[in-house]
């Protein structure tokens, strides 16, 4: 864990290592008060666990950049280490989806019309995540929802109520939507991509495809602020200054004796 309490575990096919959970109110507050930043569409009664949904479109990337100074203050991780948002392909990884190196996100959008993060079977089987279900027609009559699903959250769950997907990452489909340091589409007017689907996605329109885990997010789809988040990722730089790389050595922390098991040869 970081200084925040933020559990981290290897990304698969990576030395990064990834949150295992959406980064929550709770983790945002520090950071607004110490930078004069807002606790958007939440008051201060809110939920701490709930997902932070950023007010500003660069918020996410703020807050990366605000750990990284904490945590090398704290010695927790090296100069040559920071957080920053996923890429598109380390998010793919995350969720165990296979795809193409070299291809962009417009080019691997719905290029698998199979695959959920639950697996490929349709409709979502129960607890799969926090997706348009009975609970949001309590909130929302007209919204349409999944056929006989409940998962009892009408709007955003707090981050890591469901099972972990098989890599060990929570709320990879659904919740609220993640977004990705690279842009859903080359040339368009997206700064940044988004993935996973929210509580909400296919509420409006019927459209069942945005579930699936090709599907990528873009300016089009008009999300919602409050069903749009992130999660963090530790970029490592396993130079002299490392001190993430002593404890790989040492193997002294439950994640690191994980990556030196799964990651031979890189310590």
């Amino acid at each position: 864990k970081n200084s925040l309490g933020m559990p981290f575990r290897p990304l698969p096919g990576s030395t990064n290592l990834l949150c295992i959970r959406e980064t929550s109110i709770r983790d945002w507050r520090e950071a607004a008060r110490e930078l004069g930043r807002q606790i958007p569409y939440a008051g201060a009664s809110a939920n701490p666990d709930l997902p932070m949904t950023p007010n500003e479109q660069d918020d996410a990337e703020v807050f990366c950049r605000w750990l990284t100074r904490r945590d090398r203050a704290a010695g927790i991780i090296g100069p040559g280490e920071s957080y920053r948002l996923p890429t598109d392909a380390e998010w793919s990884l995350a969720a165990g989806v296979v795809e193409p190196s070299g291809a962009g996100p417009a080019e691997l959008h719905l290029r698998d019309k199979a695959s959920y993060p639950w697996g490929k079977t349709a409709p979502a089987p129960a607890n799969a995540g926090n997706y348009p279900d009975g609970a949001l027609i309590t909130r929302w009559p007209l919204a349409r929802v999944i056929p006989a699903y409940y998962d009892g959250h009408a709007f955003a769950a707090p981050v890591g109520s469901f099972p972990p997907n098989p890599a060990g990452f929570h709320d990879l489909g659904g919740n609220v939507w993640e977004q990705t340091r690279t842009p859903a589409s080359a040339g368009g007017n997206d700064v940044y991509g988004w993935r996973g689907g929210s509580w909400r996605t296919g509420a409006s329109d019927g459209n069942w495809q945005k579930l699936l885990t090709s599907w990528r997010g873009s300016e089009a789809d008009k999300l919602l602020p409050t069903e749009c988040g992130y999660r963090v990722l530790l970029d490592r730089n396993f130079g002299a200054g490392s001190s993430l790389l002593a404890a790989i050595r040492a193997g002294n922390t439950p994640v690191v004796r994980n990556l030196v098991a799964s990651k031979q040869g890189l310590a």
